[in-house]
């Protein structure tokens, strides 16, 4: 009788346990609702130079084109905020957080919204960002793959 009992219960708790999970109840998320995808580039540098000024023949330097100061320091960094909003709109922002010239400052990069779905390939997009008006237009100086950007740009 004993080892019936036990055998109920142990048998109870494996089919309990065993359930595929779609019989559990839990709540309808869909997509990326409340989970944006979020990224934080972190640009890290280690200067030692032992010139106190570069220059060129005929270049005149300064601004981003001058020496970084020595030691440790961090260059253009982002942070970027892009997810669903519903099923109808998309949005997207990037955040960088820039230190030069002794100074951090947080400025806004990209900020915008964009429709999905309203058919016929047609998309409005609303806010403050790059146009795709040529090839290199909508990617930012500091994203390309290469060191010299073409003239026409």
């Amino acid at each position: 009788m004993k080892n019936s009992k036990l055998a109920s219960i142990c048998l109870f708790f494996t089919a309990t346990l065993c359930q595929p999970s779609g019989a559990i109840n839990t709540p309808n998320v869909t997509n990326n609702e409340f989970n944006p995808a979020i990224s934080l580039i972190l640009d890290g540098r280690y200067t030692d130079l032992d010139m106190e000024e570069l220059s060129f023949p005929g270049f005149q330097l300064g601004g981003e084109a001058e020496l970084p100061e020595k030691g440790f320091s961090t260059g253009h960094n982002e942070l970027t905020f892009s997810a669903n909003i519903d099923d109808r709109f998309y949005g997207s922002a990037t955040i960088p957080i820039v230190y030069q010239e002794g100074e951090t400052t947080i400025e806004l990069e990209d900020a915008y919204i964009e429709t999905l779905g309203l058919g016929q390939g047609v998309t409005v997009k609303l806010g403050k960002f790059y146009s795709a008006l040529g090839y290199l237009n909508s990617i930012h100086d500091h994203a390309h793959d290469f060191a010299d950007r073409p003239l026409v740009y």
